[in-house]
């Protein structure tokens, strides 16, 4: 009996967290603003239609790395004052900086050519999380 719960305890927790994960965008939609993993591909699909790689320089880069090595230690730092919800709230308010795009170039062209909006590319995404979990 209890060899039987765990798959089913499995399937629960993971299509509520789908159901969050949808409310989640649905709720980011709304508000005009777009997933922070729709951003880099969509920088690496401007980049191509430019006519330019979809790849940032290496010190542009590590810039981008930096930054969120600088944001962590900040949210460290914060967390050990006991201000970290403050600092949080600081940060919510700061403009989206993705990371760098680092995926094969036919996603970004993929991106650019087929006009994927990133409602369609995050449903595209929870899919796949779907199907690979199915697997």
């Amino acid at each position: 009996m209890r060899f039987r719960l765990l798959p089913s305890l499995f399937w629960f927790f993971f299509f509520a967290w789908l159901l969050l994960q949808v409310a989640f965008f649905i709720s980011l939609a709304e508000r005009g603003q777009t997933p922070i993993d729709y951003l880099a591909y969509q920088r690496g699909a401007e980049a191509i239609e430019r006519g330019e790689s979809p790849y940032l320089p290496p010190a542009q880069s590590r810039e981008i790395f930096r930054y969120f090595h600088q944001v962590e230690a900040e949210l460290l730092a914060a967390n050990a004052r006991g201000e970290g919800r403050v600092f949080l709230r600081e940060f919510a308010a700061r403009p989206p900086q993705p990371g760098p795009y680092i995926y094969p170039p036919t996603l970004a062209l993929l991106v650019s050519q087929l006009h994927i909006r990133p409602q369609v590319f995050t449903g595209l995404l929870l899919l796949s999380i779907l199907g690979f979990v199915a697997i």
